[in-house]
């Protein structure tokens, strides 16, 4: 039987990791060797016990404690996904389970504010899941650019891969990875929440850009709402838009005020020669996809005016 403390005031990270024994846990050590090329481990106190007296194969690790800080790290968050720098994290890891608290990093200008990972039960050779949570802020258009490098392409009618995006964004996410086969971390999130200040947002279905969005989202695996304002065809209004994910259903209600903008975007969508200003109220029920369903319409038409050549 073995029994080993270790106590680490101050130390390399890759140093650190070649150190620690690779039988006690191989996959770990790969990981961390791959994912965190440079940083400081520091106030590190671990021990470990082991049975070594296993007939065939390597000692059996059976008990685990410890605490490790990581500071000034650089942490390869995801695959194909941008270096997460000036990580700060503490580490507490025991036989039942393993817990990493974040406490800053950062990808370009998105900014992690909290972040907790947990995985349970950490020896027991059983499926797992890598528990993950967090919160940050920063510019909208880098945050998407992340959602796409963790493998978020097309919803619906929305192709993630043309929208361009500006403005500030406040979100936190939870998600649940399988530790044992890969898996697309946009496909893994349980619930996202996020706020939207100061939005533009270019090359969406069917709409010329929406500016100066105030947005608020919960996007869920059953149910997923977006709600706030925007400036659409140059017109301010509000909308609240609801998805049912299991059924693709949508509802989407929209109100503008009167503005020229928005009669000149209605005669060009419909053909019609129409002049002055126009108002007014749009709902649309039916299918994800934008291309099936029941659209209401109530217009404000005072102001507006309609020409009919036949009747003049």
């Amino acid at each position: 039987d073995l029994k080993l403390n270790l106590s680490v005031p101050d130390m390399d990270a890759p140093l650190f990791v070649a150190l620690w024994p690779n039988w006690t846990a191989p996959k770990t050590r790969d990981w961390v060797i791959k994912n965190i090329p440079q940083g400081r481990f520091r106030g590190s106190e671990l021990s470990f016990a082991a049975n070594l007296g296993a007939a065939k194969g390597p000692p059996k690790l059976y008990d685990v404690e410890g605490n490790v800080e990581v500071r000034e790290a650089h942490l390869k968050w995801s695959e194909n996904a941008d270096m997460m720098k000036n990580v700060d994290a503490d580490l507490h890891w025991n036989k039942d389970e393993f817990t990493a608290r974040f406490l800053t990093g950062n990808v370009r200008d998105v900014f992690l504010q909290r972040g907790q990972v947990v995985i349970a039960p950490v020896l027991a050779r059983v499926a797992k899941d890598a528990h993950v949570s967090l919160t940050a802020k920063g510019d909208v258009g880098n945050a998407l650019d992340l959602a796409r490098q963790v493998g978020l392409s097309k919803y619906g009618g929305f192709d993630f891969n043309k929208i361009e995006a500006d403005g500030e964004i406040e979100f936190s996410l939870e998600a649940k990875l399988p530790l044992a086969q890969k898996a697309v971390l946009a496909q893994c999130i349980e619930t996202f929440d996020a706020t939207v200040s100061n939005g533009i947002f270019r090359n969406l279905p069917n709409i010329k850009n929406i500016e100066n969005a105030k947005l608020v989202m919960n996007i869920a695996k059953a149910n997923s709402q977006i709600a706030g304002t925007a400036v659409v065809y140059g017109s301010p209004g509000e909308f609240s838009l609801d998805i049912d994910r299991t059924t693709g259903h949508v509802d989407l209600v929209a109100q503008a005020v009167s503005s020229e903008s928005l009669a000149e975007a209605v005669a060009q969508m419909s053909g019609i020669d129409i002049a002055g200003v126009i108002g007014g109220k749009i709902s649309y029920s039916g299918d994800l996809f934008f291309d099936e369903g029941r659209i209401d319409l109530t217009a404000d038409l005072r102001g507006t005016s309609i020409n009919i050549p036949k009747i003049g």
